[in-house]
């Protein structure tokens, strides 16, 4: 696709590479070229990359993955909250005294 930017050409190390990849694949951007000009920006004007939405790649597809991992792991909080709180306190009348290891709440009595 032709510009009227000026070109850059860079020959990093491998290891500068991989984490300019990393980045790339981070920030949904296509190309080694989107990813250089979004670090420049940042670094250089102290900006938010401006990047294309024709440079994101499958950034709505990680939110939405994301979304549901996270809603997941709410889930599973919630009922490990609700466990704890039914192993913690002896309010059932039930004998936990083999459950040693479990630390006591201190709104709990002995």
């Amino acid at each position: 696709m032709a510009t009227k930017n000026p070109r850059i050409a860079a020959y990093p190390p491998p290891k500068v590479y991989e984490l300019l990849v990393e980045f790339k694949h981070s920030q949904g951007l296509k190309s080694d070229s989107a990813a250089i000009v979004a670090i420049l920006e940042t670094y250089l004007c102290g900006s938010i990359p401006n990047v294309l939405p024709s440079e994101l790649s499958g950034t709505p597809k990680r939110i939405e993955d994301l979304e549901v991992k996270v809603s997941s792991l709410l889930s599973d909080v919630a009922e490990l909250k609700q466990a704890i709180s039914q192993y913690t306190c002896q309010s059932s009348g039930e004998d936990l005294s083999h459950n040693e290891y479990l630390h006591q709440p201190d709104n709990c009595e002995d």
